[in-house]
């Protein structure tokens, strides 16, 4: 965890996990949101500043030859997320930009000339995406 100024910024990285992680060894929704909640009045405790989380998907990504433009863990984003807002922690999902960028520009977020596109750590495109993002967050919010 990093504060900055009055913002504690979490990092988030759900990682396109479909082919490591197998639907039986998925954990129920009831645990998820059991272990969310457990981790949300955790990370409350320790800070009385605000919190929030960035989630920063791997969308776009490449599989098989075809550009996926669909998050395989949309629904459990937007589970972490409604869970979260109810905790009174912040989110800040980056999926719709990373896929406005993508069609706008034709360029990943993620991925350099010596990696795979879309894949690895954030490209100076997806630097800026996220610090945008962050910054219009703590301006909306007042914390800047």
């Amino acid at each position: 965890m990093r504060s900055i100024k009055n913002l504690t910024l979490i990092p988030s990285f759900p990682q396109h996990t479909s082919s490591i992680i197998s639907n039986e060894n998925k954990p129920s929704p009831a645990f998820q949101k059991q272990a969310w909640t457990f981790l949300f009045e955790k990370l409350k405790q320790q800070t009385r500043l605000p919190l929030v989380f960035v989630v920063c998907p791997t969308i776009p990504f490449i599989e098989n030859g075809t550009i996926v433009t669909t998050d395989p863990h949309a629904n459990e984003v937007a589970a972490f997320a409604a869970l979260a807002r109810k905790a009174g922690i912040s989110v800040v999902d980056l999926s719709g930009r990373f896929l406005e960028f993508y069609k706008k520009t034709g360029q990943f977020p993620r991925g350099f000339p010596n990696s795979k596109p879309g894949e690895g750590h954030f490209n100076r495109f997806g630097h800026d995406l996220v610090s945008e993002a962050i910054t219009e967050h703590a301006l909306r919010e007042g914390i800047l």
